[in-house]
């Protein structure tokens, strides 16, 4: 609901809030981390806001718990407006199918999900990042990666030949 809200300008979230939501979902009682979502939905509803202002941003890459990296974009001027990220729309966009065979669809929403890049092959990558772009009206994409994630590094030569051929600028 927060990021369908934020694409059509409803509401205005920092990044590393949203961040922040999403590790909170981790650690805290299904209940009552839900309680205190709808709050907070409800709290940035009444925020007031204008129209999303400097360039928009979608980072995309490996888990990010960089907030001085967000911080630094966001004070820039630029707003990041999606995060296509393990730990960002990555980890929650997407449900479990609740019909009879629950635990094959637990089982095929985790296996199918493509939480990280090195799960989904190169085509799905690019096409889901163009999507993406479409979607949330992004001006520039930061794609970055660990150190340590080949699969990542490997790949992004193409994804950004890829991506600056549909008109994306990018920069890692």
């Amino acid at each position: 609901e927060i990021n369908e809200m934020r694409k059509k300008g409803d509401i205005s979230i920092s990044t590393n809030d949203l961040i922040d939501v999403v590790n909170e979902s981790w650690w805290e009682d299904k209940q009552v981390f839900n309680a205190k979502l709808e709050e907070y939905i409800s709290i940035l509803k009444e925020r007031s806001h204008g129209p999303t202002k400097g360039k928009k941003i979608l980072i995309s890459g490996s888990f990010l718990d960089n907030k001085s990296l967000i911080e630094m974009i966001e004070n820039s001027g630029s707003r990041i407006m999606c995060e296509d990220i393990s730990n960002g729309l990555n980890y929650y966009n997407s449900t479990i199918n609740e019909s009879d065979d629950s635990v094959g669809n637990i089982v095929d929403f985790y296996y199918n999900k493509g939480l990280c890049y090195r799960m989904i092959d190169f085509d799905t990558t690019v096409n889901k990042i163009v999507r993406l772009v479409e979607e949330y009206d992004i001006d520039k994409m930061i794609f970055f990666t660990m150190s340590f994630c080949d699969k990542n590094l490997i790949n992004f030569p193409y994804v950004r030949k890829e991506l600056i051929s549909h008109g994306i600028p990018v920069l890692l």
